[in-house]
């Protein structure tokens, strides 16, 4: 479980950091991130949040003991953490 807890603070950090980085005049670089802006507006965020959602509920439906999927959730978390701070450092030097 703390592998998806600390996929959704990742996700999350990355959700705050874009949107900063949006707000001083950048651009998102992701096609299908980019795609989710145009079409939903300030609520681009969601499909991500219903993404990080899922991986709450299949880690709650699945067993314990399964290290692949842990570690690819941990990944996950990884992931979005360094793309959070890559938009922290894009916005700071903004």
């Amino acid at each position: 479980m703390i592998y998806a807890i600390a996929f959704a603070i990742a996700t999350l950090a990355d959700i705050v950091t874009t949107n900063l980085v949006l707000s001083k005049g950048g651009r998102e670089l992701n096609g299908i991130v980019a795609w989710f802006m145009e079409r939903l507006g300030r609520f681009w965020w969601l499909p991500k949040a219903l993404i990080t959602a899922a991986f709450f509920l299949v880690l709650d439906t699945w067993p314990d003991n399964d290290a692949l999927l842990r570690y690819g959730v941990g990944v996950a978390a990884i992931v979005s953490a360094l793309v959070a701070a890559r938009n922290y450092a894009i916005y700071r030097r903004m």
